[in-house]
């Protein structure tokens, strides 16, 4: 068990002494005093070196590395203070800070006084000797040896003395040196998380850090999580928080959250036993002094490179190798050189970084050559155009590309800027960084008045951003200017009519979309372009499914799926395969259709394409609810939902949409409404009219249940929308709760009419599931008004259509409707095996099955 140390410290000069309170002799103790709250976030770190310390071996050696301002010599305090590792080097601590220029002889004399060595006034002894001389009084005595701040490895070895009992500690930010002194052990001290920076400044400044903490959390940012950074931040804060005033530590917290250079030129006072060993005696403690120390100690060429790296963004962003070199155009020595100091550090083969106060010194405090921007710009838009089908390295390379664009825009290079962005796009697209994507566009495109041919390809892309997100009236305006710009029957005419096609489509204007994708197939054909004549199929498969035109749908999208697989295209390949299974959805092939939606969401897995993993999750969800398998529906949803908001995929109306039914059917009827209003509001927004139509005939339909006026409301727009577009199934769907409400309202008339039209609408399609649902409320209406043969009747079909289509939850809902018509023994037995089929799958209508029982 370790020893516990009970005295009392005592010091003069640079000596400090252990008194034992049991009489034991004195022991020479030289470490600096702790610093306040200079330890936190370390208890891993810390405890990783005791260990070592105390290991046991013979002549324990650790060494720690690190930023200038890690905390390397704060960890080293901290261990030469602990009682557990006291206990075990009870015969004193050895310290000395070397810094880049140390006096040894300086060190060594320290050491023997400390020792008790006796030294005779002028006598000059060699460094060697001094050594040895040191080593035999240390003998077998338990020591800690603590070399702070060794910038050479010659020194740190010249100190490493210590006998089979001692333990060395090397503190330093040069990786080779640490490597060397440890013999390949080390300790890399890391950044502070954000969690225990924002500790460490709770410590010292508690009041701002509870009263600003979106401006701290700036400053945690931008000191990147350097204790030394954060300590400067703490102490300033304080000094404002000492009158309690709000406005003044709102200013201090703002104002260095918005100046670097005043963060790098933060000082704080500092005793003399704690002074910096690489700073003179009277040079204030900052991070810019502390990082002036590595930067003085490069050479030239390095310290030139140094400086041109301050046009990339700091760390967590990482370089490449080949980027370095070109933009600060230099060579493998330089960098290497940067590297081995410690101020650029290796993150991986070819990949470096630069810590956020390292980035902020470089442009703070060094010229950068003049054309360094102009460098950096011409690599990145070469870079993006000979990789633009390279999407995991454009994705590795996105932060400084855009940092390029950004650098680009303010010096006006607006050409290099167009063609970047243009040559980015497609990565953009397939990543669904609709906004980001946006932005860099709007960012070169000229006002309209201005736009010549070659801007068509930027508006056009434009227009398909818009898309994405869901803006149809934009999408529009950009696509049509698009089209008027584009050379007739070129290639860039194609896609924009195919884009065309799109927009109107979602609009609802389905006469107008088949028109768009008709054409753009024909001029397809006519210049050889297969896969736009896919993408084309694509779309005329769509809009003729949605206009009801089911059959020639799904032969239309078997024609493309074909035709894309045999030009090599996945990516169009998955477009046809969701639409291909929202059609056999309709048609009730939903074993085909949950084929489509996995062939699709694992090619778009294999493309990155996070807009067809948003159609494949929310096929696939669709699919489990048409199952009634409720809960992995709305998990598939929910997957979904998660992918549309972080990229603003127009799907999110979509998902809100699936997600409510799927809720509904669950029977939690209020979060359904949330979800139903949310998707209502997005395609209001956007001015979706299919989705509107859906959104509101679903919100008709729970307002019925619970007798709300609004109903009437929301189901004359639903079916309003749906008529005027041609949509086939929102309009069944509103027909069937247009039914449902005049029967609650006893206009038993009114209802039947409207389920004539509806049965009359449903016979041509051919999944048959309208046809059930209307007449399972033919036979409600029949129930209502007392005609019991007819509801048996209707009940009975609606059975007939559930069990060929495999339809629990309808056949469930026929066999209530059957045993309320029938009589005696023949309804109980209906009416259990009702509830036994609706409590399986969870549907909510199962409660109001074992009530009927209850009460029969």
């Amino acid at each position: 068990m370790a020893e516990t140390v009970q005295g009392v410290v005592q010091g003069n000069n640079n000596t400090v002494t252990l008194v034992f309170d049991d009489g034991r002799p004195t022991v020479p103790y030289l470490a600096p005093p702790m610093a306040e709250n200079s330890l936190v976030g370390r208890d891993g770190d810390f405890a990783t070196l005791r260990g070592r310390l105390l290991s046991g071996e013979n002549l324990p050696i650790s060494a720690v590395n690190g930023l200038p301002g890690v905390g390397k010599t704060a960890i080293a305090i901290a261990l030469a203070h602990d009682p557990v590792v006291l206990g075990r080097f009870s015969d004193g601590v050895l310290w000395h800070g070397l810094g880049r220029e140390p006096d040894l002889r300086a060190a060594l004399a320290a050491w023997s006084s400390a020792l008790g060595l006796t030294q005779q006034a002028g006598e000059q002894v060699a460094l060697t000797s001094r050594a040895a001389q040191i080593r035999d009084a240390i003998g077998l005595r338990r020591m800690l040896i603590v070399i702070d701040d060794a910038w050479h490895i010659e020194d740190a070895l010249t100190l490493r003395i210590g006998g089979p009992n001692c333990a060395h500690l090397l503190t330093t930010r040069i990786p080779e040196v640490a490597l060397r002194f440890g013999d390949g052990e080390l300790c890399t001290l890391s950044e502070l998380s954000d969690t225990d920076s924002r500790e460490m400044l709770r410590r010292l400044a508690p009041i701002a850090v509870a009263t600003e903490p979106a401006a701290v959390g700036d400053l945690i940012r931008l000191s990147g999580g350097l204790p030394l950074a954060l300590s400067l931040i703490g102490r300033q804060l304080r000094v404002a928080e000492h009158t309690r005033q709000p406005r003044r530590i709102r200013t201090a917290v703002r104002r260095l959250s918005q100046d670097h250079g005043d963060l790098l030129r933060l000082t704080a006072p500092i005793g003399i036993l704690n002074r910096h060993p690489g700073l003179g005696e009277g040079t204030p403690l900052s991070l810019q002094s502390i990082i002036q120390l590595s930067v003085d100690a490069l050479t030239e060429p390095a310290r030139c490179l140094l400086g041109d790296l301050g046009v990339f963004p700091p760390k967590p962003v990482s370089i490449g190798e080949d980027a370095v070199i070109a933009v600060g155009g230099t060579t493998e020595a330089e960098l290497d050189e940067l590297t081995d100091s410690g101020l650029l550090e290796p993150v991986g083969p070819g990949r470096y970084t630069l810590h956020q106060t390292i980035s902020d010194y470089a442009r703070a405090a060094l010229t950068p050559h003049p054309e360094v921007n102009i460098r950096m710009i011409n690599y990145f838009v070469e870079y993006v155009e000979s990789h633009r089908d390279d999407f995991e390295d454009l994705e590795r390379e996105l932060p400084v590309i855009l940092e390029a664009f950004r650098t680009a825009s303010e010096q006006r290079e607006n050409d290099l800027v167009k063609r970047g962005v243009l040559a980015l796009f497609d990565f953009l697209d397939a990543r669904g960084l609709y906004t980001l994507a946006g932005e860099q566009l709007e960012r070169v495109l000229p006002t309209f008045d201005q736009l010549g041919p070659d801007d068509v390809r930027l508006v056009y892309y434009l227009g398909r951003v818009h898309d994405k997100r869901g803006d149809l009236a934009e999408s529009n305006r950009y696509l049509t200017q698009a089209m008027r710009l584009a050379r007739p029957s070129s290639q860039l005419s194609i896609d924009i009519r195919i884009g065309l096609g799109w927009v109107t489509a979602m609009q609802g204007r389905i006469p107008e979309a088949i028109d768009h994708f008709e054409q753009a197939k024909i001029t397809a054909g006519q210049i050889g372009s297969v896969r736009s004549e896919a993408l084309a199929l694509h779309g005329l498969g769509w809009s003729l499914g949605v206009s009801g035109r089911l059959a020639t749908s799904l032969a239309t999208l078997d024609r493309g799926v074909e035709v894309a697989r045999s030009v090599g295209e996945p990516a169009v390949a998955a477009d046809l395969l969701q639409v291909r299974g929202w059609m056999q959805v309709t048609a009730e092939d939903v074993g085909a259709a949950e084929e489509s939606f996995r062939e699709c969401l694992a090619l778009a897995r294999a493309e990155g394409r996070a807009d067809r993993m948003i159609d494949g999750l929310q096929g696939l969800a669709v699919v489990a609810r048409r199952r009634c398998r409720y809960g992995e529906s709305i998990e598939f949803c929910r997957e979904a939902i998660v992918l549309a908001e972080r990229t603003g995929h127009r799907e999110r109306m979509s998902l809100a949409a699936n997600l409510g039914h799927a809720l509904r059917d669950a029977g939690q009827t209020d979060e359904a409404e949330r979800q139903f209003r949310y998707g209502l509001e997005l395609a209001r927004r956007f001015g979706h009219e299919e989705k509107m139509s859906r959104c509101l005939g679903a919100l008709a339909d729970i307002e019925i249940d619970a007798e709300r006026p609004e109903a009437a409301e929301h189901l004359e727009q639903a079916e309003n929308i749906a008529r005027k577009g041609a949509m086939s199934e929102p309009l069944l769907d509103a027909l069937e709760y247009r039914a449902r409400m005049y029967r609650l309202a006893g206009r038993f008339p009114e209802a039947l009419a409207s389920l004539q039209e509806g049965r009359e609408r449903a016979a041509r399609e051919p999944g048959g599931i309208h046809a059930a649902l209307m007449e399972l409320e033919f036979g409600e209406v029949f129930l209502s008004t007392g005609d019991v043969t007819g509801a048996r009747t209707a009940f009975e079909q609606a059975r007939r259509i559930a069990e060929q289509r495999e339809r629990r939850d309808l056949l469930g809902l026929a066999l209530f409707g059957l045993a309320r018509a029938g009589t005696g023994e023949q309804g109980r037995r209906f009416g259990e095996e009702a509830q036994m089929i609706l409590g399986e799958i969870g549907h909510r209508r199962a409660a109001s099955v074992a009530e009927w029982l209850t009460a029969r």
